[in-house]
């Protein structure tokens, strides 16, 4: 099995995929490129954007998906619609968070940050 994981060197949003393949025990290239770079790789990316991932030869795009994807491929989604949902609120918190933490070092305007 071929996995492949693009994405910035960063963490970032490609960081929960990273750490889905973990918990699953899965082997996976782990592919990080500079910003520089991304144009060459933005031609592979679905979308257009990053992080996407190659699986057994095709390539599949945004990071919730993925993630979402590759916990039930591995058998890590829980085994009741219960779970689900409570597995889908700390990911959904998680996402929030990362919004919330994106805007935050984007903002140029410093009297916003405060």
């Amino acid at each position: 099995m071929s996995i492949k994981l693009f994405y910035f060197d960063v963490r970032g949003r490609a960081e929960v995929i990273r750490l889905t393949l973990a918990l699953a025990g899965k082997e996976f290239e782990d592919i990080r490129f500079e910003r520089e770079q991304w144009p060459k790789f933005k031609e592979q990316a679905p979308l257009g954007q990053a992080p996407f991932l190659e699986y057994e030869g095709k390539t599949y795009g945004q990071s919730g998906a993925i993630a979402k994807f590759l916990a039930a491929e591995f058998g890590l989604v829980g085994k009741t619609n219960v779970d689900r949902m409570r597995i889908d609120e700390v990911v959904f918190t998680v996402n929030d968070l990362f919004d919330c933490l994106v805007k935050q070092f984007t903002e140029k305007d410093e009297t916003k940050k405060a």
